[in-house]
Parts: C-alpha cells; sequence; structure tokens
C-alpha cells in the first residue's frame, strides 16, 4: 500500500469512528427525553387520578374510595 492509501484508509475509519459516536450520543439524548416525557405524563396522570378520587370522596362512597386509594398504592388501609 502506498502512502496515499493508508492515509485514505485512516481518514475513512476516522470519519467511521466519528459517525458512530454521534450515533450513540444521538440515541443517548432520545432515550434522555423519552424518559423525561414518560415521567412528566406519570405525573400528569396520578394528579388526574389524585383529582378524581378527590371528586369521588365529596360524594356518599368516601368509605370505599378511600380503601380502593390504598390498595392501589399498596399501603393498609386501616
Amino acid at each position: 500500500m502506498s502512502k496515499e492509501e493508508k492515509q485514505a484508509l485512516a481518514r475513512r475509519l476516522d470519519e467511521g469512528a466519528r459517525l458512530l459516536e454521534e450515533k450513540k450520543k444521538r440515541k443517548q439524548e432520545e432515550e434522555e427525553e423519552k424518559k423525561v416525557k414518560e415521567a412528566q405524563e406519570s405525573k400528569k396522570r396520578k394528579q388526574r387520578e389524585d383529582e378524581e378520587e378527590e371528586r369521588e370522596e365529596q360524594g356518599s362512597d368516601a368509605c370505599l374510595v378511600k380503601k380502593r386509594r390504598y390498595f392501589k398504592r399498596g399501603c393498609r388501609y386501616q
């Protein structure tokens, strides 16, 4: 192999390595964004469920609602 061919091959290898690192970095950023989005959705869902339970507690079956809430969260109802 001539000197120019070796240099061209080295450049291609460097370019490939750089592209792989960029791809990994992009994938990691997407996963982080996905986790943040899921956390926000979970928080909104929990808040919505809590508001729904509060409205139900205002009704006549408040005791049953409390039991269901404790059961959902894994707590013992006393």
